[in-house]
């Protein structure tokens, strides 16, 4: 005979990391990952910064400095799309535009996509620059004359991006979050910041995603039965 319902959803909330604080927030399950990434690297981040940050940053420069080059220039190529005065200018213009239209002449929730894109890029890089200011940390090694590096502002706004992508696209999940952990380990090894200063960023990020897309499924449908369409 098999368990009914309630005792196996009880079994889950005790086996599951955060399951139970999940549960009590109501948080759709397709959505539980990001949760779930939220709080690693929460809890993560303190733990980074007092016992890895310093060593991690010593043992990059003596034993990673080969791949610094090469994934400065991926860093580059991606920055000149997401960050660049292209996007800037002609990008968030453009999407938003893309949006209005669509919604207007097809009435199909799908196109509501490239307002989220606009509404993370944006909401992203103001709050990471916003606690850059609060919190002033000195860069490390060679870049510590450049201030505010907590949290990796790069590192937020990948997330950011593709944390959407992600969850809208669970298939690719894995290819998709591969941009941004790359870019993340970019600014370690090149010492732009430290590596709690980039879980912090994945963890801001991640919040922001997690909020924006509950509120999709408030819009979309009953919480739970599937990826929001937009």
């Amino acid at each position: 005979m098999t368990a009914p319902h309630g005792g196996g959803q009880f079994s889950r909330l005790l086996l599951h990391p955060y399951s139970r604080l999940l549960f009590l927030m109501r948080v759709p399950p397709s959505l539980r990952w990001l949760f779930q990434l939220t709080l690693s690297a929460a809890l993560l981040c303190p733990v980074a910064f007092w016992w890895l940050d310093y060593p991690l940053a010593h043992w990059s420069v003596q034993h990673l400095s080969g791949w610094r080059n090469a994934l400065a220039a991926i860093t580059a190529t991606f920055d000149s799309v997401l960050l660049g005065p292209l996007f800037y200018l002609h990008g968030l213009v453009a999407l938003v535009v893309l949006f209005l239209g669509a919604r207007l002449l097809t009435r199909r929730p799908f196109f509501t996509l490239l307002l989220a894109i606009v509404v993370l890029r944006v909401s992203s890089e103001v709050a990471a620059n916003i606690l850059k200011v609060l919190i002033h940390r000195p860069r490390p090694g060679d870049n510590a004359n450049f201030p505010d590096s907590f949290p990796s502002g790069h590192t937020t706004i990948y997330f950011g991006t593709f944390l959407l992508f992600a969850a809208c696209f669970p298939k690719y999940r894995g290819l998709l979050l591969g941009v941004p952990v790359l870019i993340g380990i970019e600014r370690v090894i090149n010492n732009w910041h430290y590596l709690s200063d980039v879980l912090a960023g994945v963890a801001l990020a991640s919040l922001l995603t997690s909020f924006f897309l509950s509120l999709a499924y408030s819009w979309t449908g009953p919480c739970g039965e599937q990826v929001p369409r937009f």
